[in-house]
């Protein structure tokens, strides 16, 4: 678990680093700790979902029993993968869909925003 979570969060800075090489001026992908909070929730809810469908679907149980091994959990991941894929493609792609709204809520509120040149006490004499 705690590879994975090493693993996710050091793409993360190495596409952050790069883009900023690449873009200077532009926002990273991940920036706010709220967003932090969204990568380590999204992770934490993928690998249990995981974990519950390589649980429930049993996949490498029984390996002594097996006649061919290597064929029979070949099929079994397989079998595993028409589960894991939609689950995985659905997850991500709502991470990813509430990070750029978090973005984008950051970006707007980093806008310039009015503020007069001269208040009312400059003007007193």
């Amino acid at each position: 678990m705690s590879i994975s979570f090493a693993l996710t969060f050091s793409v993360v800075d190495l596409f952050n680093f790069c883009g900023g090489q690449c873009y200077p001026n532009s926002p990273g992908i991940i920036e706010t700790g709220s967003q932090i909070n969204l990568l380590l929730a999204m992770s934490v809810i993928m690998g249990l979902g995981y974990g519950i469908l390589f649980g429930a679907l049993d996949v490498g149980g029984d390996v002594e029993k097996m006649k061919h091994p290597a064929a029979q959990l070949s099929r079994q991941m397989g079998h595993d993968e028409l589960f894991c894929l939609p689950f995985g493609i659905v997850l991500g792609g709502l991470g990813a869909a509430m990070n750029e709204y978090l973005r984008y809520r950051n970006i707007r509120a980093q806008e310039y925003k009015y503020s007069p040149l001269f208040q009312d006490d400059d003007f007193d004499i």
